[in-house]
């Protein structure tokens, strides 16, 4: 694929009318916000870099690597590692209701590799969880796997903020400031390639409290 079909492909999977599944899913930002953790762009900025760069990049980022390179086989493999690996159930359950969703939409626009995984998921062989989702659709769109961790991070990132939005915590000036302002911390991070060896690792424990404590809130506007 040509650089420019790189940048139209990256494009359109971080559009965030693309429907990946991510909108239903705040991964324990609303807890957060409910229990006054994050009032404003300066406290949300802070847990969006948290989210990314002790969470997603050195544990979801590292699962989508594996999976951008290896077969059904070698998914199925990551894809029950990566269910072992979390702690709290409700981060488990949205990471798969997430990577179906997304398997489902590749699955209807007739993406083979979508297609047989989905049916891999179906028989029990296979979670599906979004990062090795995001591994699988990104390869079979012709993505390098530089582009395609740009595109997952970049979509993980707004879709927080675009959660933020719905909850009222923040504006859509504040959170564009938000993404703004961490564009080049993001940057950085990926400019630092992840080795397939590394063990994934994650130290986001206020979160991962929010995400566990989110299932007991009365009223939710989010799954997780």
């Amino acid at each position: 694929m040509s650089p420019t079909g790189q940048l139209l492909t990256l494009l359109q999977h971080s559009d965030s009318a693309f429907p990946s599944g991510s909108v239903s899913f705040s991964s324990g930002l609303e807890r957060l916000v409910a229990d006054g953790f994050v009032t404003d762009g300066t406290s949300f900025t802070a847990v969006l870099l948290d989210a990314i760069k002790n969470r997603w990049n050195t544990f979801d980022r590292v699962f989508l690597a594996r999976s951008f390179v290896t077969d059904a086989a070698g998914r199925c493999a990551i894809d029950r590692e990566f269910e072992a690996s979390v702690f709290c159930a409700n981060a488990r359950a949205s990471s798969r209701r997430a990577g179906l969703a997304m398997l489902g939409t590749w699955s209807r626009m007739n993406d083979p590799e979508a297609i047989d995984y989905r049916a891999l998921v179906h028989s029990g062989l296979a979670f599906g969880h979004l990062p090795i989702v995001h591994g699988l659709v990104y390869a079979s769109a012709g993505l390098d796997l530089p582009t395609a961790e740009t595109a997952a991070c970049w979509t993980t990132a707004s879709a927080l903020a675009n959660a933020a939005i719905r909850m009222g915590a923040i504006g859509p000036l504040s959170a564009q400031g938000a993404l703004t302002e961490l564009r080049e911390e993001f940057a950085a991070l990926l400019d630092e390639p992840v080795g397939l060896e590394d063990p994934p690792s994650a130290w986001t424990p206020v979160q991962d409290i929010a995400q566990a404590r989110h299932t007991l809130a009365d009223l939710r506007l989010f799954a997780s």
